[in-house]
């Protein structure tokens, strides 16, 4: 355990880990050239602008600005809030818990496998919203979701919000809301 500070700007080479039980607060430029690893019970909070072409989480993601990569592997909790972007350029794997309170662009697939809920406007390619393991996949959108691709349900899907989908949606599970 153990808490870093980082208010000016950091670089790292190659892989950042932030092991158990401890945390990381970035207050400016953050740029990994490699993966940020998030351990278990460990949090990286951002307040200003994180830069790493892999994202691993098994803890705590607490994002309120800029988080900018490739993939994000999610099996612990994110949340993205506040003025900044989330923004991948490939894909957002996802068999923890996510909320996205500000914008996100995902320039390949989301694939949701246990709870991710939308509160501002997101846009990808394709959603799955599946669990190949026999859980339970829920995906809330109290937003805005654009799909340049497809949609692909196969567990529940609620909320209030909208969905613009260009080609083509595949559901056999559960969709519910207004």
């Amino acid at each position: 355990g153990g808490s870093f500070v980082n208010n000016g700007n950091l670089s790292s080479g190659n892989t950042f880990l932030i092991d158990q039980n401890a945390t990381t607060v970035n207050n400016n430029l953050f740029t990994v050239g490699d993966t940020i690893l998030v351990n278990t019970n460990a949090t990286l909070q951002n307040t200003s602008y994180v830069n790493a072409p892999e994202i691993w989480s098994a803890g705590t993601i607490i994002n309120s600005h800029d988080l900018v990569g490739n993939n994000l592997l999610n099996t612990g909790t994110v949340t993205h809030s506040g003025n900044g972007e989330l923004d991948l350029q490939m894909s957002l794997y996802n068999t923890g818990t996510i909320t996205l309170n500000a914008l996100t662009t995902v320039c390949g697939d989301i694939c949701n496998a246990e709870n991710m809920t939308v509160n501002y406007f997101t846009s990808a390619q394709s959603l799955y919203n599946g669990d190949t393991i026999m859980g339970t996949a829920s995906f809330t959108n109290n937003a805005f979701v654009s799909l340049s691709n497809s949609l692909f349900n196969s567990e529940d899907m609620n909320g209030n919000g909208d969905f613009c989908i260009v080609d083509s949606t595949l559901n056999s599970g559960t969709i519910t809301g207004t």
